[in-house]
């Protein structure tokens, strides 16, 4: 029995159909997602006071008030819809300035980081929503000390340099990634002198904190 052409032409159109979702569906679900933003939150940092612990000879771990810094990065979504679920800043990358200049990559990986005030939950980001996450500190030195620059990720792998002392020049490359979307890099120069004030004009000559193209 000859087929009619009309269930011919249907079942032409449905492997047209089938194909076009084959090669673009990633696309098409990248246009009809959330759209994550990363950025610096504010290259001035936020001035805080922090409690930091420091075990002494004997075994305890007494807290001590000091003043310091929080940088951030922070996540937004551009759509009302849909919310994207689940979402962690990841630090993809850290270089340090070589000899010649130029940045060294030191570590490579995918160590997420806290959200601001501690909070180590993942996040549902969505059009009203700002979300910042930490990506570094500086405080005034611990027991009269030098100023020391920390990270605060919600893991720390042991090839991952926990706090750095002196003059430095790094990069970081950061991601925020969700369930259902992702955003673009975000790269970041940091130039720190070694040096702490707790005014914000006279940090900022000292920790200068750049995004890269």
């Amino acid at each position: 029995m000859t087929m009619p052409a009309w269930v011919a032409e249907a079942g032409i159109a449905a492997q047209v159909v089938i194909a076009v979702a084959a090669i673009f569906g990633e696309r098409i679900r990248a246009l009809l997602g959330p759209q994550l933003r990363l950025q610096l939150a504010d290259p001035l940092g936020q001035s805080q006071t922090l409690a930091v612990t420091v075990p002494d000879p004997s075994g305890a771990a007494p807290v001590q008030i000091i003043p310091g810094r929080y940088y951030h990065a922070r996540v937004t979504n551009r759509t009302s819809h849909p919310e994207a679920r689940e979402v962690e800043v990841l630090l993809t990358q850290l270089d340090i300035q070589g000899p010649d200049g130029n940045p060294q990559t030191v570590f490579s990986g995918a160590i997420p980081l806290g959200w601001q005030h501690y909070d180590m939950r993942s996040r549902t980001i969505g059009r009203a929503t700002i979300a910042n996450a930490d990506l570094f500190a500086v405080h005034a030195g611990l027991n009269g000390g030098q100023p020391t620059l920390f990270f605060v990720p919600k893991i720390q792998p042991i090839d991952f340099p926990a706090q750095m002392i002196g003059a430095q020049h790094f990069w970081l490359t950061l991601i925020a990634r969700g369930l259902n979307g992702e955003s673009k890099p975000l790269r970041l120069r940091v130039d720190w002198d070694g040096g702490w004030d707790r005014g914000d004009a006279e940090m900022a000559k000292r920790l200068i904190v750049t995004v890269q193209p």
